[in-house]
């Protein structure tokens, strides 16, 4: 037995229990293309914070694009929330747009990130 969206926001404020809304990386995003200056700001937001967290956070806030806004925060969304929490599917699905160039990128900061961790030397 399902309650009706009414009733349940009068019981959440009235009671003050808990509403879950869906995390943002459930909900369906827009299909992107990102061009030049999203590229460059990608790169230049994680050579300045040096974290994919980091990254994504500026990105999302820097980002001319609303589409791209939501993809970013999306992603941050899914490494927060989800119970996975790999830098692989919030960067390539959720903050990615498909493209070569992007993907490559995304690449690049998924090995920076390994060799922090793994303590070898970045090149």
């Amino acid at each position: 037995m399902s309650m009706s969206r009414k009733l349940k926001n009068f019981l959440c404020r009235s009671f003050r229990w808990e509403c879950r809304k869906k995390p943002l990386y459930q909900k369906s995003l827009p299909s992107v293309q990102y061009d030049e200056s999203i590229r460059e700001l990608l790169k230049d937001s994680y050579a300045l914070c040096g974290s994919v967290d980091g990254m994504l956070a500026v990105s999302a806030e820097k980002a001319g694009s609303k589409k791209a806004k939501k993809h970013f925060q999306a992603a941050r969304s899914y490494l927060k929330e989800s119970p996975y929490k790999d830098y692989e599917t919030a960067l390539y699905v959720y903050a990615g747009d498909g493209s070569a160039e992007v993907k490559t990128l995304m690449e690049t900061v998924i090995r920076t990130e390994i060799r922090k961790r793994q303590g070898l030397p970045l090149k």
